[in-house]
């Protein structure tokens, strides 16, 4: 169940509790790769709103995804748990009003995803929360070493003997401001 038919969800809602196989998603993205199926476990149901057709998503998102280390670029496995709290309403809702000024996105209206021809398409809600997950420099370990700027050797594994990377001299008088 990639695609949940909102015309088929009943009054009192519907539990959602699937796994999703990698290939299935068909996510092409160079942030991450799945590396096992991708959990979703929660209950979707109409709300009452001012937009007739607002549906809740609510649950946990779970998935184990590869990423390379920012400092050594070496793949790194993360576990993702992300609790959702969405809210979907029809793609007719998503229009512009000339008589209000533009003052950005508000609180609520953050978890706002639109929906089209009674259908929420779980690929794309799938990929969002997993960007928005993962940590914007991830590392393999918090005391990483990364490459060596002159050799590219992983100091992970390996030391090397190359001389520190000296200041260059656009920069040289600034190294002298932070002498005490």
């Amino acid at each position: 169940m990639i695609v949940v038919d909102l015309s088929k969800i009943p009054l009192e809602g519907e539990v959602l509790d699937a796994a999703f196989e990698p290939a299935a998603l068909s996510l092409m993205d160079t942030e991450f790769r799945l590396t096992a199926p991708v959990t979703l476990e929660g209950r979707i149901q109409a709300v009452e709103s001012a937009n007739h057709n607002a549906f809740r998503l609510q649950g946990m998102l779970g998935a184990t995804v590869q990423v390379d280390c920012v400092r050594c670029l070496e793949p790194t496995l993360l576990g993702v748990q992300e609790q959702l709290e969405l809210i979907y309403v029809s793609e007719a809702q998503n229009v512009a009003r000339e008589d209000v000024e533009d003052e950005g996105l508000q609180g609520d209206e953050l978890a706002v995803s639109y929906y089209s021809q009674d259908k929420i398409d779980l690929r794309q809600m799938i990929h969002e929360q997993l960007l928005l997950a993962l940590p914007m420099k991830p590392l393999c370990e918090e005391n990483c070493q990364g490459l060596c700027p002159e050799c590219r050797k992983n100091r992970n594994e390996t030391p090397c003997g190359c001389e520190p990377v000296s200041v260059g001299i656009g920069f040289s008088n600034l190294k002298d401001l932070l002498k005490f």
